[in-house]
């Protein structure tokens, strides 16, 4: 068994200028205004759309991350039907083998729940031993195939997703998914995602 960290990669190149060109291009089609494109209209077309929730022009660019989190977060994730996914399949990952180092990899309980006592702790590190060591058994002794020995690994084995998500519905799913009401654990990984937009495209995600 193996206890990891949840982990955000951005996978999509981002050209900045190209992104808010395209946005700037998509919005003055609606009103054929492309006569007032000038240096740094871009900026302030895409400032003054997002006050109007004029958001159909930020459909029209995506961005693809590398995620690494826990299969209950995944569901979760999953969920945002306007995103693609493509999610590591516990049906046809057998971790009884070499490429897997034989062993089941868990997403650290602490990392989402940092005032997790010592006991509570434990007894979760020991739930997932104990599941990995029945999926084990349930393989190498019983011959099941992992489509049927997954059903006893529990939500905190670690998956990895890649996602793709256009501009619009990343901004929603970050404004939900950061929210103080959201599951700790889905906050983390919507946070590091967050951190990626904010970076390269601060003039869209910059206000959150």
């Amino acid at each position: 068994m193996e206890i990891i960290k949840s982990s955000v990669e951005l996978i999509t190149p981002v050209d900045k200028q190209y992104i808010l060109n395209l946005i700037e291009y998509a919005t003055r089609n609606c009103y054929q205004s492309f006569d007032k494109v000038k240096e740094g209209s871009a900026e302030i077309l895409i400032n003054s759309i997002k006050e109007r929730n004029h958001w159909t022009p930020f459909e029209n660019f995506s961005l693809t991350f590398k995620i690494i989190t826990n299969r209950g977060v995944m569901a979760e994730l999953t969920r945002h039907r306007h995103a693609s996914f493509n999610v590591m399949s516990t049906r046809y990952v057998n971790y009884s083998k070499d490429k897997f180092g034989n062993q089941v990899k868990f997403i650290d309980i602490a990392e989402g729940f940092p005032e997790t006592d010592v006991e509570s702790y434990l007894k979760w590190e020991n739930a997932c031993r104990c599941s990995e060591d029945y999926y084990m058994d349930l393989i190498n002794f019983h011959g099941q195939k992992p489509d049927m020995a997954r059903s006893v690994l529990n939500n905190s084995v670690a998956t990895e997703i890649i996602m793709t998500a256009n501009l619009r519905e990343l901004y929603y799913m970050i404004k939900l998914r950061t929210a103080p009401p959201a599951h700790p654990e889905i906050r983390i990984i919507m946070n590091k995602v967050c951190e990626f937009c904010k970076a390269e495209l601060p003039e869209i995600f910059g206000d959150i």
